[in-house]
């Protein structure tokens, strides 16, 4: 059910479309995941050494190393958000994420959807379930950070 917000005349992405997109970037987020994994344990092999029995558990299961990789994770979608509303998923799926003013999408509302989307989806996807109640067809975390997921149709190309 794709629905237009009145305000800006754009058509709300709907759920089954923001879903396709987070898979998508899931595959990217498992990627940046080994990496950050890889570093942190290069860099304290570096400052510490190497274990005497090659057990890194201890320093992954730590909650230093959790919260890093959690900032981590955040920080793609911050970056990507910030640089021009979309993850590589999103552009895949045609959604973008817009600010409700005219203006770019904030440092501030990046981090308040964050705060409230985690959340949101870990707690069965209550804050989603917020989008079919919603006259402008937003989610909770939409709407608290005064951000919007849009569909965006790229021009299709001549063929030559």
């Amino acid at each position: 059910m794709e629905s237009v917000n009145t305000e800006n005349n754009h058509i709300s992405a709907p759920l089954w479309r923001r879903f396709c997109a987070l898979g998508y970037d899931l595959f990217l987020l498992g990627a940046l995941s080994m990496c950050y994994g890889a570093a942190v344990i290069g860099v304290s092999i570096m400052v510490v050494g190497v274990p005497a029995d090659n057990n890194y558990q201890p320093l992954v299961n730590g909650g230093l190393f959790q919260v890093g990789w959690l900032a981590c994770l955040c920080g793609f979608y911050a970056f990507f958000w910030l640089r021009g509303g979309q993850t590589a998923g999103m552009r895949a799926w045609e959604i973008r994420l817009i600010a409700q003013q005219p203006y770019p999408v904030t440092v501030h509302a990046v981090i308040i959807r964050l705060l409230v989307g985690i959340p949101s989806f870990v707690l069965l996807g209550f804050g989603y379930v917020w989008r079919f109640f919603d006259k402008n067809q937003q989610c909770l975390h939409d709407k608290l950070s005064h951000t919007h997921v849009i569909i965006e149709r790229r021009p299709k190309r001549k063929k030559k």
